[in-house]
């Protein structure tokens, strides 16, 4: 009912942008029940993520200026195409570009929006939650499969502490934080996703300072054991992910200096 139309009327929903690898015979399905404008990737592609954010992004923007569907569609394409390789290692941008497809018996040279109203857009998005994290890295790509586990034990394993571990220089500190912006963006942890540097750190004492910094909380008590009470205190009531970074250096330190070593290594949540 969603989407069938009544005798000579527009159907309700008018489109649907399934954007999901293998997805046209989810698509075909809305364009049986009567949508006349269904996107969606080629039932034998699998998509590169910077392929699905820029032709998303393209498209509905090209939607939003009032142009046709099938002119937001070629526009979003168009935009693929000509991404950078440095974003699509494993597949050519005009191929990448090809795996989308659109579906739908309805006329796609009519625009949906053909006319804005009057005054000011307003971003009506989600907002996102707080962050100190540091830029990703440009160069990221071709981790999607350790991505993939390291976000399913984090969302879907609920783990409170998953940690990420191999020899140094191989990129841990570059998974953490694409692993950490990812599930920012799809508001998984709404109050907050942080990032935390053990570079430099020798004690847990330096280290409950440094998450309290990164949480811009104020820690007041005079002995170790009272700011560590206080740091948990803050945190109990909220649901965040931290990323503890260069964990080994702290233990390292504390090894050194004859403490017990601390365990973590990030991300940590």
């Amino acid at each position: 009912s969603t989407c069938a139309a009544a005798d000579g009327a527009a159907p309700p929903l008018r489109l649907v942008f399934v954007c999901a690898c293998h997805s046209q015979p989810a698509a075909a399905a809305f364009a049986r029940m009567g949508v006349p404008h269904v996107v969606a990737v080629a039932s034998s592609a699998l998509l590169l993520d910077a392929a699905a954010v820029s032709f998303t992004k393209h498209f509905y923007l090209a939607l939003a200026t009032g142009v046709s569907v099938q002119a937001a569609f070629d526009i979003g394409r168009k935009a693929v195409s000509s991404m950078p390789a440095r974003l699509t290692p494993t597949s050519s941008a005009r191929h990448e570009s090809s795996k989308f497809v659109l579906l739908g018996s309805g006329d796609h040279q009519t625009p949906i929006w053909p006319r804005l109203l009057a005054g000011a857009l307003r971003d009506a998005s989600q907002p996102l939650c707080a962050t100190n994290l540091p830029a990703p890295s440009e160069t990221f790509v071709g981790r999607q499969v350790l991505m993939s586990r390291a976000v399913a034990a984090l969302l879907h394993g609920r783990k409170r502490y998953v940690c990420l571990v191999g020899a140094g220089g191989i990129g841990k500190t570059a998974l953490a934080l694409a692993v950490a912006h990812y599930v920012r963006l799809r508001h998984a942890f709404p109050d907050g996703v942080h990032h935390v540097d053990c570079s430099g750190l020798s004690s847990s004492l330096q280290l409950a300072y440094a998450l309290a910094a990164a949480l811009s909380l104020q820690l007041v008590g005079p002995g170790e054991e009272q700011v560590r009470e206080e740091l948990i205190g803050a945190l109990a009531p909220r649901r965040l992910l931290i990323v503890v970074d260069r964990c080994d250096e702290l233990a390292e330190a504390r090894r050194a200096g004859g403490g017990p070593a601390a365990a973590s290594s990030s991300p940590a949540g």
